[in-house]
């Protein structure tokens, strides 16, 4: 399964938010794992940033 994984999701994340960390972890997880295919959008790099 491919999936667009928001920028928010890496924010919960990286800045252990809240109540949507366990959830976003897992996504991540998920990806890490193959069990699905992550992707992000080129503009999560600037919004980062």
């Amino acid at each position: 399964m491919k999936v667009l994984i928001d920028t928010n999701i890496i924010v919960d994340v990286a800045l252990d938010r809240e109540p949507f960390f366990a959830e976003s972890d897992r996504i991540l997880t998920l990806a890490e794992e193959g069990q699905i295919q992550g992707y992000i959008s080129a503009s999560t790099f600037s919004d980062l940033y």
